[in-house]
């Protein structure tokens, strides 16, 4: 009576398999290979089963049957297992390179808004007039009255509607006393509260260089919307 064990795993046929040298499609090759019980190559094979003899294991010729990965192109052998463990290495391989480009991307953020913060802070902080420095609450006043009537565009360029030359950022400088008559047009408004006596505010301005021409950013952002 023929005795055989017929080894598959069907992952072999389902999913495709690359050669870990030249990179080439592989493809399942059938291996068959008769081996006695009581031979010395017997020791390299497993002769246990569930359908033979009570001792649970096949005596005599045993024809054993498995499939292994072939590449044409390398003309080597692969087992199953050996191409688990080398596509598992090379999984993890791309896990951590991938896991190292997030980190560093993140990093570059991070550093990059960093970056342009510092730079927005110290445009603005060269157009601020820095005799009231030691005046906590009239800097403050300054920059409320900037960044609330003047939200100037840093990051984008404007050009001039005139000579269509690269507009520039300028301040007029303005005292107004919080007891006067004008006081009732500015804002004299701060996170700590109101501010009292003279208080110096600033209008950001679009400023061509070229022909000396000025443009309030409201104006700007009306002229640009009309040519859109």
């Amino acid at each position: 009576m023929r005795q055989f064990k017929y080894v598959v795993y069907f992952g072999m046929f389902v999913k495709k398999h690359y050669c870990p040298k030249c990179s080439d499609k592989l493809s399942v090759k059938k291996i068959k290979r008769t081996v006695n019980s009581e031979s010395r190559e017997a020791k390299d094979y497993d002769f246990t089963t569930d359908v033979s003899d009570f001792s649970g294991r096949f005596v005599g010729d045993v024809e054993f049957i498995w499939h292994v990965y072939h590449c044409a192109n390398c003309d080597i052998e692969i087992t199953n297992k050996e191409m688990r463990e080398h596509e598992r290495e090379k999984k993890g391989k791309k896990r951590k390179s991938k896991g190292k480009g997030k980190v560093r991307g993140r990093i570059g953020i991070v550093l990059f808004s960093i970056f342009v913060l510092l730079w927005v802070y110290s445009r603005t902080m060269s157009r601020t007039d820095t005799n009231d420095a030691n005046d906590f609450d009239a800097k403050a006043a300054i920059m409320n009255a900037v960044n609330k009537r003047t939200p100037v565009k840093y990051f984008r360029k404007h050009y001039c509607p005139h000579c269509t030359g690269i507009m520039d950022v300028k301040f007029n400088s303005e005292k107004v006393n919080s007891e006067s008559d004008e006081a009732k047009h500015y804002d004299f408004s701060t996170p700590n509260g109101n501010i009292r006596g003279d208080v110096e505010f600033r209008t950001g301005l679009f400023y061509c260089t070229q022909c000396d021409y000025e443009i309030l950013l409201s104006e700007m952002k009306t002229l640009e919307r009309g040519n859109r």
